[in-house]
């Protein structure tokens, strides 16, 4: 028995709040073909949006629309983005960031490479010559987050700093702290986290000096 065509539409169609009054075997078909219709369903939008990107910013396309808000065609991709396309601008820049910053790298080479592992490439701290390193690229294929930066460190000399899991409450609360930072300052989480930084020494640091030299 065939449920889904195998479209995210059709997914999110599908009537879930009557399931419990269908047959238990119908209930359970419907769940399994769903997730796996949704398995890797992130990495394929996210290596979507950085191929559609490289495109727009290859060909500098949003020079041909005007700011809504200024009436003169747009200057920064960021904003074109922002602008057109809010509801997915979080996402949108964090795939033409990781983009961006690989733009070396072919794109079907980017595709074989799991979201967690391109960012580890893109961050600023990686030595840029190792982003087209055959062998790191091969190994980016291949290798698990924790796997990935070990080999970087230990391989190729690398002072990548290691995972450290937060609750996933947390993380929400932190992603969210820094997406509002991202929209207000109009920048990148790089940029928000700095800015955090300051923040938390404006409120800390004082206290925290005084607290080292009582320690003393």
């Amino acid at each position: 028995m065939k449920i889904f065509s195998g479209e995210l539409d059709s997914i999110t169609a599908f009537h879930w709040e009557g399931l419990t009054s269908r047959p238990i075997e119908e209930a359970a078909l419907a769940v399994k073909q769903a997730l796996s219709r949704l398995e890797g369903a992130e990495e394929r939008i996210f290596h979507a949006r950085m191929r559609v990107l490289r495109a727009a910013r290859e060909l500098k396309l949003w020079t041909l629309d005007l700011d809504p808000e200024l009436g003169v065609p747009f200057v920064r991709m960021e904003r074109w983005i922002r602008a057109l396309w809010p509801q997915s601008f979080r996402y949108a820049k964090d795939a033409l960031e990781t983009e961006e910053a690989l733009a070396s790298v072919p794109m079907e080479t980017l595709t074989q490479i799991t979201g967690a592992n391109l960012k580890v490439l893109a961050d600023e701290g990686l030595s840029s010559n190792l982003r087209s390193n055959p062998a790191v690229l091969e190994a980016a294929k291949d290798r698990t987050k924790e796997s990935f930066v070990e080999y970087l460190n230990g391989q190729h000399g690398q002072h990548i700093e290691p995972i450290r899991l937060m609750p996933k409450v947390d993380t929400a609360r932190f992603d969210a702290a820094l997406e509002m930072v991202m929209v207000v300052e109009d920048c990148n989480r790089g940029e928000a986290l700095v800015a955090i930084a300051g923040l938390v020494e404006q409120e800390y640091l004082v206290r925290y000096e005084h607290k080292r030299e009582g320690a003393a």
